[in-house]
């Protein structure tokens, strides 16, 4: 019995370390899981923010083009699009936005989503407007400023999101600085 007496501080600091080493294990273990969940969100975030970002822009791509043939945009665009080839392409836009739309719904943040719904807002006006018969150049011009800087808005929220770093997209460009001599 004297023999187990002097070896149990042995026996306890063997006990003890592995309990040690076995909480600083879980621990480390732990923080690397939230790490690489982290990562995980984020490259899923990056990726609905994108998709929905260039679903957008090629709606609005397709618009752009669409109101050059038609009259509506008073900026000359190299690709302008007649209505029965802008019609398909505007349709493939809208479902892929849509698409895209439902991913941001399910991973973004509030103020993503509701700076995607500003954005949509003012395409929605765009389309309204590029199919109007009474078109104005002013008008379309004070839209395309609108669409701009909703864009910009939604940029702004999504890198908010994902910790990025804000940036200064400039402005768009106006209807005189694009016109052609």
């Amino acid at each position: 019995m004297a023999g187990f007496v002097e070896q149990l501080p042995a026996l306890l600091g063997v006990v003890v370390g592995a309990a040690g080493s076995l909480a600083v294990t879980t621990i480390g273990d732990r923080a690397r899981f939230r790490r690489e969940q982290d990562s995980r969100s984020r490259e899923r975030w990056l990726a609905a923010y994108s998709g929905y970002a260039l679903a957008m822009k090629a709606n609005v791509n397709a618009m752009l083009r669409f109101a050059a043939h038609v009259g509506a945009d008073p900026r000359p665009h190299p690709h302008p699009l007649p209505p029965e080839d802008a019609e398909p392409l505007l349709a493939d836009s809208v479902e892929a936005r849509d698409q895209a739309w439902e991913t941001l719904l399910l991973l973004g943040s509030a103020e993503v989503i509701a700076a995607a719904q500003g954005w949509f807002g003012t395409v929605a006006a765009l389309e309204r407007s590029v199919r109007d018969p009474i078109r104005g150049p002013a008008v379309w011009d004070e839209l395309v400023t609108q669409q701009f800087t909703a864009r910009v808005a939604f940029y702004a929220a999504a890198r908010r999101d994902l910790g990025f770093p804000p940036v200064d997209p400039g402005s768009p460009p106006s209807a005189t600085q694009l016109a052609m001599p």
